[in-house]
């Protein structure tokens, strides 16, 4: 009998308008237009955000998820997660942090046109490697001091991992690994 009562609450909070303070929206998780855009929710993606332990095999250390959020911009649905190393690492004296990023576009020529800007401002780069993943086009970039970087894109979806300052507990192997298992749940 509770989930009959549950549910029209959910509707009525659903369709009943947007928050009307963005303290309100930001408490919600949520950053959009409620007149102009459909309701999206980043838990409601299983892409949208990549596990802590997915995230701490990257650092390889102990992690801390400090930023989560989705937004709709124009047709493009972005959702984002960053995570951050609980301690700085004594050998390189920095704090790693991994930035993810999950972006379904209206289209596959749009996803295609911003992975194919993206490849060539990057081809300038000391090192980038094309990496082989069935079904979808996706590359790795490196300075191997200060970031690494892949990008994938699958249809109309598009992966974004990057790790500032690397340090010396990184593992490039373990973002390849977490990329090509979230690139075949596509």
């Amino acid at each position: 009998m509770r989930n009959l009562i549950l549910i029209p609450a959910v509707l009525l909070f659903i369709f009943s308008g947007s928050p009307k303070h963005s303290f309100e929206k930001q408490r919600l998780g949520i950053a959009y237009d409620f007149q102009k855009e459909p309701f999206v929710h980043s838990d409601s993606i299983p892409q949208s955000c990549i596990t802590q332990s997915e995230a701490e095999s990257i650092l390889g250390q102990s992690a801390r998820l400090s930023e989560k959020s989705s937004t709709m911009k124009e047709t493009i649905l972005q959702c984002k997660c960053t995570y951050t190393a609980i301690s700085e690492d004594a050998k390189t004296r920095k704090t790693g942090k991994l930035y993810y990023m999950f972006e379904k576009y209206k289209d596959e020529s749009s996803a295609r046109k911003v992975f194919t800007d993206i490849l060539t401002q990057n081809l300038r780069g000391a090192s980038l490697d094309i990496l082989q993943v069935t079904g979808c086009e996706s590359f790795s970039h490196t300075d191997s001091l200060n970031f690494y970087l892949i990008l994938a894109r699958k249809g109309n979806k598009m992966l974004r991992f990057k790790v500032n300052r690397l340090t010396s507990k990184t593992s490039p192997d373990a973002m390849i690994k977490v990329a090509k298992s979230i690139i075949s749940s596509l």
